[in-house]
């Protein structure tokens, strides 16, 4: 062999050499996360990033690990089902998303990819952690779906199922559409936190009372819709009566959750689901209207119960009050409405202190000028309260000007004289000598004697002077 042939092969031998500890550096070094195994999955190589992406060594993987110690075994099957189509097609697609656990039992997803290295039945892996990617793409989903403020789905998710499940293997398909009857009148006491919470406590009310197959969804605001597939009328009634249990034992909040509920059936192919639907949310209403006076009762229950639990003497003072006002109007010769209207009053007058923080409301020592601004919202929070209520209107504006004074310095208007409702000055006369003459925690109280005599020196600047002189030489005491 001559000298140049020898030098020739040399060169190819240093040139493969060369070759090979490039793609060693190039598989140590890279960034990707790889290893070399076999066809029946045994590990022969592996880099450093695998390492760190796994958390075992590489004396503990190469020649000793197999794919299945580290991939979830139903990935690992893909992986084998690879090679043998691989072998038939070399279109098979070689990318998979694989779920792989670290020695410490973490588990993380990873997208893998195989390439085969020819002329032997060895293949480079390479694993590529997605999973903050695919937490943030599942996040991304959950939202398109789901409400923020329930976890209910969503008006879009709820339109998508209507579609999906408007088919013959469905039916019956029973649709139900609910709406809250107190979340304005919460609002307006309490606040948007307050009425977001009782949209909270209605969606969970509306998901313990249905079935997993059920598709519960908040359509925005207080409007929420049920699909209930595979679902008779009768069955879909006994759904909305357990939802109407619950609402009625749920004692846990200021306000007792109401719902108005209807509910429609789809029993063939050819109904039209919108007219479903139409029908449901007209039942629904109907069934807003009819219940109207039975649910206002009981919410205006819910709202005395509530403000009774504020503080354990306001239950005296209210009775005391009621009594006292119910005596005075007759002396004034009220007519019967008057005073019906008025034992409401009395009864109420102070309903919009619900809305005052509970801190304000308890505290023993001088309220601020910033706290007694707050406490003095009272009147208009209450005046808010009671026009959702139609038997109440009647009362309403005295509810906002109890605390007007004759001489026009009181609040919240600053209305003078007979400006003020007449019920209204029979109140705050009536509310001023009940408190002065009660017992409280932190001051003593005053005498019949005595509070006749703060009142004499108060009328005509607090109080109607008239009126005043009408309860001093009335019988009522």
């Amino acid at each position: 062999m001559s000298s140049s042939h020898k030098g020739v092969k040399k060169d190819k031998r240093s040139n493969l050499n060369t070759s090979t500890n490039i793609y060693r550096v190039l598989f140590e070094e890279t960034a990707t996360a790889m290893l070399i195994s076999d066809e029946d999955n045994r590990i022969s190589l592996v880099n450093r990033e695998l390492e760190n992406l796994i958390g075992y060594s590489k004396d503990e993987l190469e020649g000793k690990m197999g794919l299945e110690d580290f991939i979830r075994l139903e990935d690992v099957k893909k992986i084998n089902c690879y090679y043998k189509q691989r072998r038939r097609d070399d279109d098979i697609t070689n990318n998979y998303e694989v779920e792989i656990i670290h020695k410490l039992g973490i588990e993380r997803i990873a997208l893998l990819q195989i390439s085969l290295i020819n002329n032997c039945k060895r293949s480079i892996i390479s694993l590529i952690d997605i999973t903050e990617r695919k937490r943030l793409e599942e996040k991304m989903i959950y939202l398109g779906y789901h409400d923020d403020l329930t976890g209910l789905y969503n008006r879009y998710y709820y339109e998508e199922m209507i579609g999906k499940l408007n088919r013959v293997d469905k039916l019956p398909l029973s649709i139900v559409i609910a709406d809250s009857n107190c979340l304005k009148m919460v609002n307006d006491t309490f606040g948007h936190e307050a009425g977001d919470r009782v949209i909270q406590i209605i969606a969970d009310i509306l998901q313990d009372n249905t079935r997993e197959k059920d598709i519960v969804a908040r359509w925005g605001g207080d409007e929420f819709g049920i699909l209930l597939p595979n679902t008779s009328l009768r069955d879909a009634i006994k759904i909305i009566e357990r939802i109407r249990v619950s609402c009625r034992k749920w004692d846990k909040g200021l306000v007792t959750p109401s719902i108005a509920l209807g509910v429609a059936t789809k029993t063939e192919v050819d109904q039209c689901i919108r007219k479903i639907i139409n029908i449901a949310e007209n039942r629904m209403y109907n069934d807003k209207l009819k219940n109207k006076r039975s649910v206002d009762n009981s919410l205006i229950i819910s709202l005395e119960r509530s403000l009774l639990s504020k503080d354990h003497e306001i239950g005296k003072h209210i009775r005391r009050v009621r009594t006292l006002a119910l005596k005075f109007g007759k002396a004034l010769n009220l007519s019967s409405e008057e005073l019906k209207n008025l034992s409401l009053l009395a009864r109420l007058h102070d309903i919009g202190k619900l809305g005052v923080s509970e801190r304000i409301f308890n505290k023993k020592d001088a309220l601020t000028v910033e706290e007694l601004d707050q406490l003095k919202r009272h009147c208009e929070i209450g005046y808010r309260v009671v026009r959702n209520f139609q038997e109440l209107l009647p009362i309403a504006n005295s509810i906002l000007f109890h605390h007007e004074r004759w001489d026009g310095k009181g609040y919240p208007q600053g209305l003078e004289g007979k400006e003020i409702p007449l019920l209204a000055r029979i109140i705050s006369i009536v509310d001023f000598y009940e408190m002065i003459t009660r017992e409280r925690s932190y001051q003593k109280k005053n005498s019949h004697k005595e509070a006749l005599e703060e009142l004499e020196k108060h009328k005509g600047t607090k109080f109607d002077p008239e009126l005043v002189d009408k309860f001093i030489n009335s019988n009522i005491f």
